[in-house]
């Protein structure tokens, strides 16, 4: 698999996926390391054919190479280790059937999001935020439990809003990201909202 960018007319090995085990990847457009190497293959069907998996080892942040998609940290991203980054190959899919990780349902990529009919029982602004961010909750029942996870489900933050169903969410070092509000009112979950920091 080669690419060619915009304006340059030549082409850069990006995947060999013709390799055995024991096999050390090419160094690529996208591979700068020369001890990443081949510990095990496998296959999955598709409607076209099997594709391989390439189980990786050395100095690698992907575990896996996969025939005419990439690697599991990304497609373009770097095969090393990265520092400052994090990619992830959630989901491959050809029509309607997704096959990596997993055979199974298609894995949707969401390009918008339609509007909300009904409005929800609390407020969260501003979203996104930089320092803080108020959480207000409507015909608030006591007591209300606001939990803050982020996109792995941990929970960041867990908190009680005041008397007046209010609670200040303070960034305290929290990465930017996407994260998950719920609220708690005794032992049902009554929304959930994406906030962005």
């Amino acid at each position: 698999m080669y690419l060619r960018q915009n304006n340059d007319p030549l082409e850069y090995l990006l995947y060999d996926f013709d390799l055995t085990i024991g096999d050390t990847l090419p160094l690529t457009f996208n591979n700068f390391s020369a001890d990443i190497t081949v510990t095990g293959i496998d296959s999955f069907s598709t409607p076209y054919g099997y594709r391989k998996i390439f189980t990786l080892a050395g100095s690698t942040w992907s575990q896996f190479l996969i025939e005419g998609v990439g690697h599991s940290s990304g497609f373009l991203e770097p095969v090393n280790i990265g520092f400052d980054c994090g990619f992830n190959l959630f989901c491959y899919a050809l029509n309607d059937t997704s096959y990596y990780p997993s055979s199974g349902l298609n894995c949707d990529v969401f390009s918008s999001i339609n509007e909300i009919e009904n409005p929800l029982p609390y407020l969260i602004y501003p979203n996104p935020f930089i320092s803080s961010t108020l959480i207000e909750i409507k015909n608030r029942r006591a007591p209300t439990l606001v939990s803050v996870t982020n996109n792995l489900g941990e929970i960041i933050k867990l908190a009680y809003t005041d008397d007046e169903g209010r609670l200040t969410l303070y960034n305290d070092g929290m990465a930017a990201g996407v994260y998950f509000v719920s609220v708690l009112q005794g032992d049902k979950i009554e929304n959930r909202q994406n906030s962005y920091y």
